[in-house]
């Protein structure tokens, strides 16, 4: 089998696993996956372990007190502030206190 054959001499281990010489690597649209199953199969244990890991940050207040202040500086960011204002001109949105009120209509 391919995986069991060491690399070339002039190649190290991860330019011998990144290599597209082996033709291992599915088309473009499945990200690199042989098919749209693998795909499937490996964002849905990617997202049980982001699951895993916020759970467990959450429940030791690391999420509180290191991850959470992070999200709300770049949330409060300019750059942020200013993509909101472009999106809630796009939307007829005019103002912040708009946007409470259509939620309190909500």
């Amino acid at each position: 089998s391919p995986a069991a054959c060491p690399p070339p001499p002039h190649q190290s281990f991860l330019e011998g696993l990144l290599s597209y010489e082996d033709g291992a690597w599915g088309p473009w649209y499945y990200l690199g996956y042989p098919n749209l199953c693998a795909l499937v199969v490996d964002m849905i244990a990617l997202a049980l372990l982001a699951m895993f890991i916020f759970n467990f940050l959450f429940s030791r207040g690391y999420w509180q007190d290191y991850v959470s202040p992070v999200i709300e500086m770049v949330g409060n960011s300019t750059v942020f502030n200013q993509g909101v204002t472009k999106l809630q001109a796009l939307f007829g949105v005019s103002s912040s206190e708009d946007a409470s009120s259509l939620e309190d209509e909500l």
